[in-house]
């Protein structure tokens, strides 16, 4: 019977730990929506270029906006538990709960063994996600933003003035039509081949995206009709010109497919694996992979001081819960990003180790929240 019931009273939820667990998931879900939702904001104006200006598809737009959300996951939640536990335990406080409570014998170190297990949760849903699936998704969206910016490609080209960077190449078309990818009077300069520039005179021009197998590159055909083309060998001083009927040039975009090109947020845990572990890796790209190997490991494990922290402030009354819990949930993110910032800029420039560095916040926020807390119990 006694081991019956210290397991009853340890792992089984009462009605103080319903009541307490209600009362931080209604700020930790609209936390959570909220900081997506704000975050997502600086990215809006992309997604709306994309819509308004090439044409892509609000199919497109979705899968794209559930990938950006997918990669707020390991961010969104520690905040928004931050948020979710200052809220409830200032509300507690401010209404004298916490005192009664203490009255009957109930101490803070009881009412916060559900949010910590709470924290430790999301703390290792997080760490998956930020060894698996968040990868995935940054590659996802690096997939979809070349393929839409390939895909109506003609919109990018304004008619009736020259444009430069497509594809590399000196553009101007007398008409364009962003619906048929198609253009008429079409000029072309293409200095690529520096030695050899060459200039392409065309009545018509068509432009054809071709699908590609890698899914960080893309491709397309310009497909000209009826026109000559111009070129210039500097080193033979030659002059020579084609007449055509039909001409297809093809242009090619490589960023990404070699592992150079992909950002170390974009590998998976044996890719990131494989590229420290390879000798042959670059010094910078071997700091950034450590750099991002030790970051993701404390950032899912980042609720944790959170809830603690959240605790120890939200014991301290307040005259408004909903303004003092979030001034001071911005404070903490605020301390929170400009160590981080100064932890990671150490570790590439090889001051500290880059696994001490990296968790240089976390045992910060740790120590703080200890601290609080002990000095908020009775």
């Amino acid at each position: 019977m006694p081991i019956k019931n210290f397991f009853s009273r340890a792992f089984f939820l009462q009605r103080i730990d319903r009541y307490l667990i209600t009362e931080i998931a209604v700020p930790f879900v609209g936390g959570s929506v909220f900081f997506v939702f704000i975050f997502l904001m600086f990215q809006i104006l992309r997604l709306a270029e994309f819509f308004i200006v090439h044409g892509v598809s609000i199919f497109i737009l979705g899968k794209i906006l559930s990938y950006l959300s997918l990669t707020l996951f390991s961010v969104s939640l520690p905040m928004a538990l931050l948020i979710g536990v200052l809220n409830a335990y200032s509300r507690l406080s401010a209404d004298s709960e916490l005192v009664a409570l203490k009255a009957s014998g109930v101490s803070l170190l009881r009412l916060s063994r559900w949010p910590l297990f709470l924290s430790i949760i999301i703390s290792l849903v997080s760490l998956y996600a930020n060894m698996e699936t968040i990868p995935g998704a940054e590659k996802a969206i690096n997939a979809n933003l070349v393929k839409v910016g390939n895909t109506k490609v003609v919109s990018s080209i304004k008619e009736g003035t020259f444009t430069a960077g497509f594809f590399d190449l000196l553009v101007y078309a007398d008409k364009t039509d962003p619906k048929t990818n198609r253009m008429q009077r079409v000029f072309i300069f293409d200095e690529r081949q520096a030695k050899t520039p060459m200039t392409i005179i065309a009545e018509r021009g068509e432009i054809t995206p071709i699908q590609s197998d890698s899914d960080l590159g893309a491709s397309i055909v310009f497909h000209l009709e009826k026109g000559n083309i111009h070129r210039n060998d500097f080193e033979t001083e030659t002059y020579q010109k084609i007449n055509f009927d039909d001409y297809r040039l093809f242009l090619k975009v490589t960023e990404g497919i070699d592992d150079s090109g992909v950002q170390p947020k974009m590998l998976n845990t044996h890719e990131l694996r494989d590229r420290l572990t390879n000798p042959n890796t670059p010094p910078l790209a071997f700091k950034e992979g450590e750099v991002e190997f030790w970051r993701r490991i404390q950032l899912a494990f980042l609720p944790i001081p959170f809830v603690l922290l959240g605790i120890g402030f939200g014991t301290v009354r307040t005259r408004s819960v909903r303004a003092g819990s979030t001034f001071i949930a911005f404070l903490i993110l605020l301390a929170y990003w400009i160590m981080l910032t100064a932890a990671i800029s150490f570790a590439l420039k090889g001051w500290l180790p880059t696994g001490f560095s990296l968790f240089i916040p976390f045992f910060v926020l740790i120590a703080f929240g200890i601290h609080h807390f002990r000095k908020s119990s009775w």
